[in-house]
């Protein structure tokens, strides 16, 4: 098995996207904000291009976030579900795009944001965004939120 997850079943899909969460970043981070960053590879492939990148640009907030906006997506039926992580190598939107509960998706991948820009964009049905959480919930119960209690006096 390889850190980059070449041999790896995806733990999330989504259209075109496929994404593996290695480790954490830092697994003796004393601060919440380094320690819920994840190493992670996320690929997108369709025809005639594949992008992949592999570093530290995913949270567990970001997929925590995600989840729940799935979530509510499905419910509601209308709106929109952003990934949205700070780091600038993955974006991802879904939208309705129609009353019969089809979805637009698009990813936004680099591995070098200040050179190239890559967008991947299809369709899927809004059935697909409870098993999307779920990946995402799955993901998370590898690799829960790390909350770092500050020492007393600090």
């Amino acid at each position: 098995m390889t850190r980059e997850g070449s041999d790896l079943q995806p733990e999330l899909v989504l259209g075109p996207l496929r994404v593996n969460v290695h480790a954490y970043q830092f697994t003796s981070a004393d601060n919440e904000w380094d320690a819920n960053w994840l190493f992670a590879t996320a690929q997108c492939a369709a025809d005639g291009a594949t992008v992949r990148v592999t570093g530290s640009f995913l949270s567990t907030s970001d997929l925590i976030g995600f989840a729940q906006q799935c979530e509510q997506l499905y419910q509601q039926l209308e709106g929109q579900a952003l990934l949205e992580p700070l780091e600038p190598e993955l974006r991802v939107t879904l939208r309705y795009i129609d009353r019969a509960g089809h979805l637009e998706g698009r990813v936004q991948i680099t591995p070098d944001h200040m050179t190239q820009q890559h967008q991947f964009v299809f369709t899927i049905d809004q059935s697909f965004l409870p098993k999307l959480a779920a990946d995402c919930r799955a993901i998370l119960a590898k690799f829960p939120a790390r909350q770092i209690e500050k020492a007393r006096g600090a």
